[in-house]
């Protein structure tokens, strides 16, 4: 121990000769002690860099540079294998589709009777389940005498039922039903005959006004229970042949093209004249006004409103409640921007407002309601497109109820 003593003294003192720094003893086996301890740590370093080369799949060091696939004499396997991670695209689930009818916000139950999915849905709460044979392509509907008259769109039969739901008669005829604005007369056609009925009973006799010919059906009263209808005859100029139930029209709708609604408080019908929309009043003989725009489809109870669809589309999907006096829009919606589309109506409710069924491309539908305020909601839940081709999910009925 002696001899290494003085052997490391007399290293230190030629180092310091040589000019470098004087050192001790205890500097000098720190220093040793530094490399030995990276001794250590290289031979750490080394032992995980053989670890891991061992543990690596073989995919991952194929991407370190060893390609062990183009070596014929490499093993083909190492351990089990490991399948690639699918791309984040692979794995992105899919968009989720939000119903467009869903956008629009919920509101109250309709002020108007409606069919939902073969359950009828009055005013006061109470449901009616229609018979089996009732809700098959159904094409329109309305209460009358104590039952409703309901419309078959495939067979063209019109059938009346009770309030049990037992047939009264049926027959063929229009899927047109129209109303008085007080909800009390009630016209529709079967087995070649028009009939106008009070809502109250049968009246005198069965309400038969008379025959008319195969097509004709009904478009609305006037003023002392009128009714205009379409005979199903054509004009000279190609324009459905219109008549009434009394009395004469004269040359008064001769301009009009079609006729689709009538006003029994203004003596008023709206239609198409010279390919515009069209008021005109049977008892000035005048237009009130017309629109390049709008058609006007159905008259408010009191007279006040028209509703109307655009004009320049066969594909309605704008609807508005106008002022009957001069056609300004009082209210209006764009349903084509909402992804919807005009599947039924517009009919008006007690309230003054506008309803429409409207359907988007799904085939899911829902009561939409246009107030007189321009607010748009929803009335009623959304039913349809996963139904069977023999059910019709929402229909609303003629008149007030």
């Amino acid at each position: 121990m002696n001899d290494l003593n003085d052997a490391l003294t007399r290293q230190a003192d030629r180092f310091v000769t040589d000019g470098g720094t004087n050192l001790d003893l205890d500097q000098v086996l720190a220093r040793a002690g530094e490399i030995r301890r990276g001794r250590r740590l290289r031979a750490s370093l080394v032992m995980a860099a053989v670890v891991l080369a061992v543990a690596v799949p073989v995919g991952i060091t194929n991407l370190l540079g060893n390609d062990d696939s183009s070596d014929p004499t490499a093993p083909t396997t190492q351990g089990p294998s490991v399948p690639p991670s699918p791309s984040p695209t692979a794995t992105k689930a899919p968009a989720r589709t939000i119903s467009a009818l869903s956008r629009i916000p919920l509101g109250a139950k309709p002020d108007h009777s409606y069919v939902e999915l073969g359950i009828i849905h009055d005013v006061d709460g109470t449901t009616t389940q229609l018979p089996a044979a009732a809700s098959d392509r159904l094409a329109g509907i309305t209460p009358y005498l104590g039952g409703y008259l309901v419309a078959n769109g495939d067979t063209s039969t019109v059938t009346l039922y009770d309030g049990s739901g037992k047939v009264v008669k049926s027959g063929p005829g229009s899927s047109y039903f129209v109303t008085t604005s007080d909800g009390v007369e009630t016209a529709y056609v079967m087995d070649g005959k028009l009939y106008s009925n009070s809502g109250s009973g049968m009246g005198n006799g069965d309400g038969a006004v008379g025959p008319v010919p195969a097509g004709a059906s009904p478009i609305g009263y006037l003023p002392g229970d009128l009714l205009l209808y379409e005979t199903g005859k054509a004009t000279a100029a190609g324009a459905p042949e219109l008549a009434l139930t009394s009395g004469d029209l004269g040359h008064d709708l001769d301009s009009l093209s079609t006729v689709k609604a009538t006003d029994d408080i203004n003596d008023r019908v709206g239609g198409i004249a010279h390919g515009r929309g069209t008021v005109f009043s049977l008892t000035t003989h005048r237009a009130v006004w017309s629109s390049p725009d709008w058609e006007p489809v159905a008259f408010s109870n009191d007279g006040r409103f028209v509703a109307a669809v655009n004009l320049s589309d066969d594909d309605p999907r704008k609807i508005a409640i106008l002022d009957a006096d001069n056609g300004r829009p009082v209210a209006s919606a764009d349903l084509g921007a909402k992804d919807v589309e005009v599947n039924a109506g517009p009919v008006f409710d007690d309230s003054g407002n506008l309803l429409v069924v409207a359907l988007e491309a799904s085939g899911k539908e829902a009561i939409l309601r246009l107030s007189p305020d321009n607010r748009l909601d929803r009335a009623t839940s959304i039913v349809g497109g996963l139904q069977s081709d023999n059910e019709t999910p929402l229909v609303i009925p003629a008149g007030p109820q």
